[in-house]
């Protein structure tokens, strides 16, 4: 059997000492198998009955949701993932994410991607020159994008300045007090 006995210590020898109002910090003394071991009081639970805080809601987005076809393939295949993982535990992370995936997929709307598009649009992929360089970004749903990919939110101020922007134009960027240009090289269907 352990006792635990708390103390306050003195921080110059670290001796325990009596509690008192000159004390400077509190110490645990544990008593196991006839020894006495100090440990710091902030290494102990402030009580064994606490119940952890539930972890927050994912935030979803009020607005509209809509999805490449390749964006609604990976939200149903995200879904599968969770649910398969949920066989084997009740992971409140995991039950949270569920949650999450079920609003997405609930309201998403998936949308067809023109074949031979004029202007950029939703889905679209778009050759652009930017600060001298050259890359080709494609406009995508939020849980789609993914900025290293050169997948970009349709909601992102990038994708804004280009939407409904033809070959030729210099659309311009707002960064802070300065607009950035930005020239359209080339537009396309994007393989999803």
């Amino acid at each position: 059997m352990c006792t635990i006995i708390l103390h306050d210590a003195d921080t110059s020898t670290g001796a325990c000492k009596a509690r008192g109002p000159l004390s400077s910090s509190l110490v645990e003394t544990s008593e196991c198998a006839g020894r006495s071991v100090l440990m710091s009081r902030a290494f102990t639970k402030e009580s064994d009955n606490e119940t952890p805080l539930p972890l927050p809601e994912r935030p979803v987005s009020s607005g509209p949701n809509p999805v490449t076809p390749r964006g609604a393939r990976l939200i149903e295949e995200t879904l599968r993932e969770i649910e398969r993982k949920l066989k084997d535990t009740e992971d409140e992370g995991l039950q949270r994410d569920r949650r999450y995936w079920l609003s997405r997929r609930a309201t998403m709307q998936q949308v067809s991607i023109p074949s031979l598009p004029d202007r950029v649009s939703f889905g679209t992929c778009v050759t652009i020159k930017r600060r001298g360089s050259e890359r080709e970004v494609q406009i995508v749903g939020q849980d789609e994008a993914n900025p290293s990919k050169n997948l970009i939110s349709w909601t992102s101020p990038l994708a804004r300045a280009l939407e409904g922007a033809v070959v030729g134009e210099t659309v311009e960027l707002k960064l802070g007090e300065t607009l950035e240009p930005i020239a359209i090289l080339a537009i396309r269907s994007c393989e999803n």
